[in-house]
């Protein structure tokens, strides 16, 4: 793919312009692998150098082939250098929660806590952290 220098900013293509062929190559390469379609549920995309005129080639790579999710990583190139690097997950819709009018659990007041754990209160509790 070559991208028109009328869609520049600087010194090269990034963005959407970017993003948007790289998104593709990634789905072409779920259906490749499942031959369904699945929605994209979140799309992280990272510019490593702007693009210019030379011709960009989009490298997909399936990560994992779930029943519910998938995820495809793609780095994007012109001679040998990468110039971009994405990662996609793609998911089927599922039900949701349902709505529950419950109240939640009454919760004492902070101020009254700390009460219970200051020194001035005679007790010898201790409050330890593990990690």
């Amino acid at each position: 793919m070559v991208i028109n220098s009328l869609w520049w900013s600087w010194n090269g293509a990034h963005g959407g312009r970017v993003a948007g062929p790289a998104l593709s190559s990634m789905q072409d390469q779920l259906v490749l692998r499942s031959g369904d379609y699945v929605p994209v549920r979140t799309l992280t995309v990272h510019n490593l150098a702007p693009i210019d005129e030379r011709p960009v080639t989009f490298e997909p790579e399936m990560l994992r082939a779930g029943r519910r999710t998938s995820t495809v990583q793609v780095v994007a190139g012109r001679g040998g250098m990468p110039s971009l690097a994405g990662r996609v997950v793609f998911g089927r819709g599922g039900g949701s929660p349902t709505f529950s009018d419950d109240m939640a659990a009454d919760v004492p007041d902070p101020d009254a806590w700390l009460r219970c754990w200051r020194p001035q209160c005679g007790s010898r509790r201790s409050l330890t952290v593990r990690r």
